[in-house]
């Protein structure tokens, strides 16, 4: 089981890493603003939208999840 979790302020590398370590390892990557917003960050999703999501990706054994969003709906991934 591989889960990694990486966070860090905007335009620090978080996505650059993320892409290489996801192809390295050929695990699945999220992106906390991805999670955040919808039709393409023009709209902010609902709680409720944010805590299924990250259920559904609590259901694969690997992931890397990225991104600066530090909210209440991401306590699980921790």
């Amino acid at each position: 089981m591989r889960r990694l979790i990486i966070f860090g302020g905007t335009a620090s590398g978080k996505t650059t890493v993320t892409k290489i370590l996801s192809n390295k390892l050929d695990i699945p990557c999220y992106s906390t603003d991805d999670i955040v917003y919808k039709h393409n960050w023009k709209k902010k999703r609902v709680s409720t939208e944010k805590e299924k999501i990250v259920k559904k990706i609590l259901t694969s054994k690997n992931w890397i999840i990225e991104g600066v969003h530090t909210e209440v709906w991401l306590l699980p991934v921790i």
